[in-house]
């Protein structure tokens, strides 16, 4: 509802002339001063649904003729939406009683027509201007604006002008030489106070356009109501604020707390949908579990693999061409493995992705289609065979990525212009990468994540993402835990990567993880006071998150999908602030997880049930690239995976805990919180979700 409120005084013609400003192709008022309207376009003011008059009922001569002036100008323009005399019982307006009541009804008629009326400001006396600006004020308005008459330079032009005007039929152009002139003055929003408990609502203080208003009934006058809260505002706001966090589970923005109690229900209340993503990409937010092999997507590896070919000398061409040429993609896992054992690996897969017929749809049909539908690609025992590669089908579009090319010096530049650019147009303020740099230079892992460190630098601009690195440990491989390890000490202790390097995570199939052998080793990166993250209960039971929080000492866990299987961990999960990084898409794809739009799997998403037991949670992204997502979708999935939906409250919650356990040091944090908690108010302030 979009109404026109205006108040009647002597003068009715200001009521066409305040409705002409917001509707001049309903009413052609000033179609010979176009200037006027220009005048309000700026602020954008809706044009009326209705029109709404706050008048009284006395039954004088000129308040009688004033009434059917306006009847009869409405019915020349075809009444183009309901008219509305909204009237106060009031025979003489300068009583105090009468005053009282006209306010009372400005009131009432402000709060009934909701935040998005219009006022104009124009008309009666000047205590019902004063009074419809209040209101606006208090519960809100799209605006409020001035008419003003033409000006003139003596009385006796005054005089003219008025009969000159008095003499118009008010729905055809007025004369170029009469020109009205208009000012806005204000939008509001609706103060807290009228959220208080118990709410202010239009049902508890009605009001009639059949019956005068004369007095109240048991509810009370309003404005009165409006005057008390005022006087107690800090006292109802912090009562407010306790009611709600005893109800919460999660603390949230501290700037959100300043919104008005219906806000903040509104935002508990709302369900986030696909219809949300704008939004959602352009809130500040932090990945905490983001594996650098996976993070590129297709036309991203097609960028830095042109990229690489373009700067390799002839011979190398050469040797990559042929291997190139030998590849059969009907069988894409083959095709995989060949370039895998290629003597020159990182070559032979940029020559791939620069080929000319190189295009995302290509490869899509290449390294995605052989594995479709991408739900419980793993296989859960007792509960689905998973697809018959198993995790390799999960991995394998990320076969061109990753290894395959970071083992390239000519790669690192590109490689680290493609992760910036993604980060910045996912809305990222902080990016905790993790990869295996003993696999991408394994005699000289630590030049690696210099060299690394060195293109970042190149090409991060001071309004970029702060971007972080954990060194992986992989369960699978044969790699020595020792120099994994080592490796995050030594990089740590680095002068150039001390900063650079904020932990360790130990990942791949949990069912080949050796705790013993990585608990001795960790003994290092304890001295060293480096956190750790461990991915652990990624299909398997919740013993094994038992195993990597007490046993490795993991600052937080990557997936923990089993965690509510186990309640005294998921407390002691909730007493030490031990974050779980949830990735929706990626659980989906290689655990399957019920998802409206992937049916196959009644397996219920652990989210909610977590939240519920006060477990720190946060969405993060595992394989973007991978899992063809941005950290935005991921909050849309995990909303359309949860039985009861992701509300905004809990995903703004949600995204807070992601900064806040951010590895990076706490002078950074801080940081990242002030300025993040400045840019999600203002955003979540300035578009309704």
């Amino acid at each position: 509802m979009t109404p026109l409120i205006c108040t009647l005084g002597l003068s009715w013609q200001i009521i066409p002339e305040a409705y002409a400003l917001l509707a001049p192709h309903r009413c052609p008022l000033y179609a010979r001063q176009p200037g006027i309207c220009e005048a309000l376009r700026p602020w954008a003011l809706p044009e009326p649904d209705a029109l709404w008059i706050v008048s009284t009922d006395a039954a004088t001569e000129t308040t009688v003729a004033a009434e059917d002036a306006i009847r009869a100008w409405w019915q020349n323009l075809g009444e183009p939406v309901p008219l509305r005399f909204i009237r106060a019982a009031a025979a003489d307006a300068s009583a105090q009683a009468a005053i009282e009541r006209l306010r009372e009804v400005i009131f009432r008629s402000v709060l009934a027509a909701g935040p998005q009326a219009v006022l104009c400001l124009s008309g009666g006396r000047k205590t019902m201007s004063a009074d419809m600006q209040q209101a606006g004020h208090i519960f809100g308005c799209a605006g409020m604006f001035h008419v003003m008459p033409p000006e003139s330079e003596s009385k006796r032009a005054a005089i003219t002008i008025r009969e000159r005007l008095d003499q118009h039929d008010w729905s055809t152009p007025l004369p170029a030489d009469l020109p009205i002139q208009a000012a806005f003055i204000a939008r509001y929003a609706a103060q807290h106070l009228v959220g208080f408990p118990p709410a202010i609502t239009a049902t508890h203080y009605p009001i009639s356009s059949d019956i005068p208003f004369h007095a109240p009934g048991p509810e009370g006058w309003l404005w009165q109501d409006i005057a008390r809260r005022e006087e107690q505002a800090s006292s109802l706001l912090v009562q407010a604020h306790e009611d709600l966090a005893r109800q919460e589970s999660m603390a949230n923005w501290r700037g959100l707390y300043r919104l008005s109690p219906q806000r903040i229900k509104s935002l508990r209340q709302q369900i986030i949908s696909a219809s949300d993503r704008d939004l959602l990409q352009r809130l500040p937010k932090a990945e905490l579990h983001c594996h650098i092999g996976g993070i590129l997507d297709l036309s991203a590896q097609i960028r830095v693999g042109k990229a690489i070919w373009d700067a390799l000398p002839r011979s190398r061409r050469e040797v990559a061409q042929t291997v190139a040429n030998s590849l059969d993609w009907s069988d894409p896992w083959t095709a995989c493995s060949t370039l895998k054992n290629a003597p020159d690996r990182s070559a032979a897969v940029a020559c791939c992705l620069a080929a000319p017929e190189s295009c995302p749809q290509l490869w899509s049909e290449r390294l995605y289609a052989p594995t479709e539908p991408r739900l419980g690609l793993k296989g859960m025992p007792g509960e689905s065979p998973g697809h018959a590669r198993g995790f390799d089908a999960y991995e394998l579009p990320g076969e061109l990525s990753g290894s395959a090319l970071l083992g390239e010096p000519l790669a690192l530049l590109p490689y680290a212009q493609a992760i910036r650019d993604t980060a910045v147009a996912q809305g990222l303020r902080y990016l905790e990468l993790r990869g295996s740099p003993t696999k991408y230079r394994p005699h000289y892992p630590l030049s690696w994540l210099l060299d690394f460190y060195h293109a970042l630098q190149h090409i991060i601009r001071p309004t970029d993402p702060l971007i972080r690195f954990m060194v992986i440990g992989d369960w699978r491989t044969g790699e020595s835990a020792s120099q994994v390890i080592g490796t995050a000490v030594a990089a740590k202790q680095h002068p150039q990567l001390h900063d650079f390097i904020v932990g360790i995570d130990l990942a791949g199939d949990e069912s080949k993880a050796d705790h013993n052998e990585f608990s001795i080793h960790l003994e290092q990166a304890f001295a060293a006071c480096l956190p750790i993250t461990i991915h652990a209960g990624e299909g398997t039971p919740a013993q094994s998150i038992w195993q990597a929080t007490y046993r490795l000492h993991a600052d937080r866990i990557g997936h923990g999908l089993t965690l509510a299987d186990h309640p005294d961990l998921a407390r002691r999960f909730r007493d030490r602030r031990i974050c779980v990084e949830l990735c929706p898409t990626s659980n989906r794809e290689v655990v399957g997880f019920a998802d409206p739009d992937y049916p196959g799997s009644h397996r219920p998403y652990p989210l909610a049930t977590l939240l519920d037991m006060g477990v720190p949670c946060t969405l993060c992204t595992d394989n973007p690239g991978i899992s063809r997502t941005t950290l935005a979708d991921e909050y849309i999935a995990a909303s359309r995976m949860s039985t009861r939906g992701l509300s905004w409250w809990n995903a703004l919650g949600l995204i807070r805990q992601g900064f806040s356990h951010a590895f990076c040091s706490a002078d950074e944090r801080d940081r990242l919180l002030v300025d993040a908690d400045r840019l999600i108010c203002e955003l979540i302030t300035q578009q309704q979700p």
